[in-house]
């Protein structure tokens, strides 16, 4: 396993249906969390990156995984359409929330109460050397990055109707794409991200200097080639 100087890269990725448990938070309780920052304690919770068991999701952590054994650090949170952002390491309880079905007005003013947009700029104001979003267009509205961004490097991997800040890399990802790589759609931005990771452990440099040109057919098309 490669090892050696790898940048430090944050990720923001969004939440999944799927979970390894199953229960419902009553409204006084996610009121209660959002006032506090805290559940009671006869509420099971487990860590967020445990919780979630959709395949962008675990593609991303097998990555994720890979890239931490091979001396790389990484910072995870995870956007939430019940909790906000989260953290990796937070303990939260299983929930059944979602954005599906909301006009993107609700979603908008749902991420506001949530404080996700608050929360993603706090994060993104922390050093990093490359920054990678996994969002769908419903996330992408909660977290309002209309705004410009602060300096930095940032991908993007988000359908090609994403309304996204200016100057990031947008990897624009279809039903073709999703084909192309032989993966379902709802997978595709976890299972590129890994493929990401693995080839920033064995190349670093060649993938930093590809995925900061700017050309998002250059970076698919180095991701194709495994």
């Amino acid at each position: 396993m490669p090892t050696g100087n790898l940048p430090d890269i944050k990720i923001i990725s969004s939440c999944t249906g799927n979970k390894c448990l199953k229960g419902d938070l009553t409204e006084n309780q996610l009121r209660s969390f959002l006032k506090t920052g805290c559940f009671s304690d006869e509420l099971a919770t487990i860590k967020a990156s445990e919780l979630y068991t959709g395949m962008q999701h675990r593609y991303l952590m097998q990555g994720i995984s890979y890239y931490r054994k091979c001396g790389g650090k990484i910072r995870l949170k995870i956007v939430s359409a019940g909790l906000g952002l989260v953290d990796e390491n937070d303990k939260i309880p299983p929930y059944d929330y979602t954005f599906s079905g909301k006009s993107a007005k609700k979603i908008l003013q749902k991420g506001i109460e949530l404080g996700i947009p608050e929360k993603i700029s706090e994060f993104l104001s922390e050093p990093s050397e490359l920054t990678v979003f996994l969002l769908g267009n419903s996330y992408l509205t909660a977290a309002n990055l209309n705004q410009v961004l602060p300096d930095g490097r940032y991908v993007f991997l988000a359908a090609p109707s994403g309304k996204l800040p200016p100057g990031v890399l947008h990897l624009k990802l279809g039903m073709d794409e999703a084909r192309r790589f032989g993966a379902t759609l709802v997978s595709l931005k976890g299972y590129l991200v890994k493929i990401l990771l693995k080839k920033m452990c064995e190349m670093p440099e060649q993938t930093m200097e590809i995925f900061t040109s700017g050309n998002p057919q250059a970076s698919l098309a180095f991701l194709e080639d495994k």
